[in-house]
């Protein structure tokens, strides 16, 4: 009975939570209508915006988070936590050191990427784009390590932090907007700018939740822990499946740019 009404109290935590998740990102897309309508500066912030949220659904919150959660858990239940710590600090290790260098060339290579997505626009929209992909790659860094943090919490069955994150992302945009709307030349800015400030947000939520737990991460070079051959053996039919259903946002998104 007791299991029941945790669960149920936790289902509800996370039902509530999400609900507002939607409000407000609700609220956040009527501002973005508000402020910036159906333009051209749209278009190249959600493709901007598409960029960093696809390779988020590949080695953050999609094929990571799954191929993780399942390893954790079963360290954390067959071993000690003690193992499972050390599982979830090479795992930190090795995503830090990925996203930052995926991070770097992101935005160098911003024109290359901003074409295979957006082919179709004109030269004007097409550097809004680069220049906006560019501020709100690292987004990528910090979803990333956000959601290696969800998947520890959820296993230790610590769903505020997790479930509560995503607001921060659009409370975040929507705050920058209003704020920093009038210090650009041009405002769209203001919403990228918002994206990297929400991710910090998001990951920040968590480190107090992981320090309380006796799991905030630390760098580990243990790259032979058996728990890393099982994950990576996990992940690459999850990033399979993910790529390929990505691929249609690509194939969408330019014929979407060559549109008037």
């Amino acid at each position: 009975m007791k299991d029941k009404r945790s669960l149920a109290r936790s289902a509800g935590l996370i039902g509530s939570l999400t609900f507002l998740s939607r409000i407000t990102g609700y609220a956040r897309d009527v501002i973005m209508a508000y402020f910036f309508g159906a333009t051209a500066f749209t278009d190249a912030f959600w493709i901007a915006f598409r960029i960093p949220n696809l390779l988020r659904r590949l080695f953050a919150e999609g094929s990571l988070t799954i191929s993780f959660i399942p390893v954790f858990t079963e360290t954390l239940e067959n071993k000690s936590r003690e193992e499972a710590k050390k599982v979830s600090d090479v795992v930190f290790t090795i995503l830090i050191i990925s996203v930052s260098v995926i991070s770097v060339l992101g935005i160098i290579f911003s024109p290359y990427i901003v074409k295979l997505f957006a082919y179709g626009f004109d030269q004007p929209t097409f550097e809004l784009a680069v220049g906006l992909n560019r501020i709100m790659f690292p987004y990528i860094f910090f979803i990333s390590l956000t959601a290696l943090a969800m998947g520890v919490l959820n296993s230790l069955r610590q769903f505020f932090a997790p479930a509560f994150s995503p607001v921060l992302l659009n409370l975040a945009m929507i705050g920058t907007i209003f704020l920093l709307y009038d210090r650009y030349e041009l405002p769209i800015y203001a919403a990228a700018v918002g994206v990297i400030v929400g991710g910090a947000l998001q990951l920040a939520i968590q480190i107090p939740y992981l320090k309380a737990n006796g799991f905030l991460f630390r760098f580990s070079a243990n790259f032979r822990n058996p728990a890393v051959k099982k994950i990576g053996l996990l992940i690459v039919p999850q990033l399979f499946g993910m790529a390929v259903y990505n691929l249609n946002l690509i194939v969408s998104s330019q014929y979407a740019s060559f549109m008037q």
